[in-house]
């Protein structure tokens, strides 16, 4: 049986489970790049996208439209986009709490469907090569590799920036 997934607009009250999938996601998708050695980087990195204070700021900001999916009645991932001076959106912040059942792609198309009602030129992403399956996701909607840069926290990641034109 296939459960249909709701995408909506997140609301304050959503921030505990919010905070708690982006911990989650942060978590699955570094979790297998790191040797025991290197969990103080690994916490870094999961408690910087489990931010509370800046999801609260997020939610807040007009430029900033959080999103939420609904899968099976439960709170199941998140995401973000953020009109930018040049007109264009970043999309950040996803996360899934369920994986395999179409919630990233979901949170991905809404995401830019908005920045196409916006008027956006263009919409993109930045994902780190430690994170291979962030990278086939950008990759498998149409993004395309713009830019490569080391990254700043993990020795030997590069951080890889993907657009899409609208």
């Amino acid at each position: 049986m296939s459960h249909k997934i709701e995408i909506k607009k997140a609301k304050a009250e959503d921030s505990p489970e919010i905070v708690q999938i982006r911990r989650k996601g942060a978590e699955d998708a570094f979790g297998a790049s790191f040797a025991l050695e290197d969990k103080s980087i690994f916490n870094a990195l999961v408690e910087e996208r489990a931010d509370p204070e800046k999801l609260k700021k997020d939610l807040s900001d007009p430029q900033k439209h959080v999103f939420v999916a609904i899968y099976k009645g439960k709170l199941a991932g998140t995401s973000l986009l953020a009109v930018q001076d040049d007109n264009s959106g970043e999309l950040s912040s996803t996360a899934c709490a369920v994986h395999g059942e179409g919630i990233g792609s979901a949170l991905i198309n809404a995401r830019i469907d908005l920045a196409r009602e916006l008027g956006l030129d263009r919409v993109w992403l930045e994902t780190d090569t430690i994170n291979p399956g962030g990278m086939a996701h950008a990759s498998r909607h149409g993004f395309k590799e713009i830019a490569s840069r080391p990254g700043k926290t993990v020795p030997g990641n590069h951080v890889i920036t993907f657009e899409m034109k609208l």
